[in-house]
């Protein structure tokens, strides 16, 4: 009986020395954990502003441009869902950098009519609308509209959040060795796993500033800039924030006339009269054969096209069918989601729709230099082959 009780003793002694160790071990992890976070924490001040302090306070009201019209929506409706893509374009962390056109407004190179149901539904939700009562819209929708939308809702994280109507699928002291020893081992674990779940936590968030980023720049940020103008603003802070008018457009610094530059706003005639719409040139330059490329290639283009090409608002006018020029426009949006793998689903791949095969339809496809015939592969199949290359 001694022989065990000195054995067991001796067994207690060589946990608690190696239980000891182990929390040596767990205390440098820690430490190296906490030096990481305050490593990224200081790489998200690089780029970011901070919401989440007192010295900026993003403005609620939204005026966006979207693809030339605008729409008002409020900062907590299309943040509502705080781990999606449209969340992070909009959280006010970006709001430096974020693409603007002429009036301040931050600009999202989306047909309204793709984009605006989706604000509807994101608006009754954060005002407390039971989920199973919020459907979006899609039965009206023509098809190249539904398809948008879904490119919308693929593009901003939102498929399975949402309800699609139509089908579309959305988402005391140890008495005891025998204590001691089951009491230490809880404890140890409880120990491990909290360390463990705090790596996971720092790990996610990395990842998740990492995609952040990389969703801001597929937007058309400068990240190059953001890090200059989040510098500017944290050196200019001590002065009192004056809330903008239109989001961005009292701190978006020096970059405004690079993001305006970037942005085309068009005038056209259609069914109904005077048209309008906003693109990114990016969209036109998809097909490098075509006047419309050439005529938006430079990064000079406002300055040289003559001012009788525009309208009384400033916008360039295109003297095509109004109703086949925004159709078009739209199925360059689509190919230019694809293309860049905003929409990974493969659904806009496969069903991205054609032209019709109208005359006036033709007939502006033949102006403008553009064979159909050689951009309709999948955009898939491309990117496949450019990523062996």
């Amino acid at each position: 009986m001694e022989a065990d009780a000195e054995k067991q003793a001796h067994h207690v002694a060589a946990t608690v020395d190696a239980v000891q160790n182990i929390a040596e071990v767990m205390d440098r992890k820690r430490q190296a954990l906490a030096q990481r976070k305050a490593e990224l924490q200081r790489r998200i001040d690089d780029f970011c502003l901070p919401v989440d302090s007192k010295d900026y306070t993003p403005p609620e009201l939204l005026t966006l441009n979207v693809g030339g019209a605008a729409l008002t929506v409020r900062r907590s409706a299309v943040t509502h869902f705080p781990d999606s893509p449209l969340a992070w374009m909009f959280s006010g962390r970006w709001d430096h950098v974020l693409p603007h056109d002429s009036k301040g407004r931050p600009f999202l190179d989306l047909d309204v009519s793709w984009f605006k149901p989706i604000a509807g539904a994101l608006h009754a939700l954060s005002r407390g609308t039971e989920p199973h009562e919020v459907v979006v819209p899609v039965a009206h929708l023509v098809h190249d509209d539904r398809l948008g939308l879904r490119a919308c809702a693929e593009l901003f994280g939102l498929t399975e959040a949402l309800r699609f109507e139509g089908g579309v699928k959305n988402m005391a002291a140890l008495q005891a060795p025998a204590d001691a020893l089951s009491r230490t081992q809880q404890w140890l674990a409880q120990e491990v796993d909290a360390l463990a779940a705090a790596e996971r936590a720092l790990q996610q968030r990395s990842e998740r500033f990492a995609h952040e980023c990389a969703f801001m720049r597929g937007r058309g940020a400068d990240m190059d800039a953001a890090r200059e103008r989040a510098r500017e603003w944290q050196q200019q802070r001590s002065t009192p924030v004056q809330q903008p008018e239109h989001c961005g457009s009292a701190i978006s610094g020096g970059g405004a006339a690079d993001d305006t530059n970037d942005i085309i706003a068009i005038a056209f005639t259609d069914v109904l009269g005077h048209g309008a719409l906003s693109t990114r040139r990016a969209t036109f330059l998809q097909f490098r054969a075509s006047p419309l490329a050439s005529k938006y290639a430079s990064e000079r283009w406002r300055d040289s096209l003559s001012a009788e090409a525009r309208d009384d608002e400033g916008r360039i006018y295109e003297d095509h069918d109004g109703d086949c020029f925004r159709r078009l426009v739209n199925i360059m949006r689509l190919r230019a989601l694809v293309r860049r793998g905003d929409c990974p689903s493969g659904v806009l791949d496969a069903c991205c729709p054609k032209p019709e095969a109208t005359t006036p339809m033709k007939s502006m496809l033949h102006y403008l230099m553009i064979d159909w015939g050689s951009c309709a592969a999948p955009w898939a199949r491309r990117r496949v082959k450019e990523a062996v290359r």
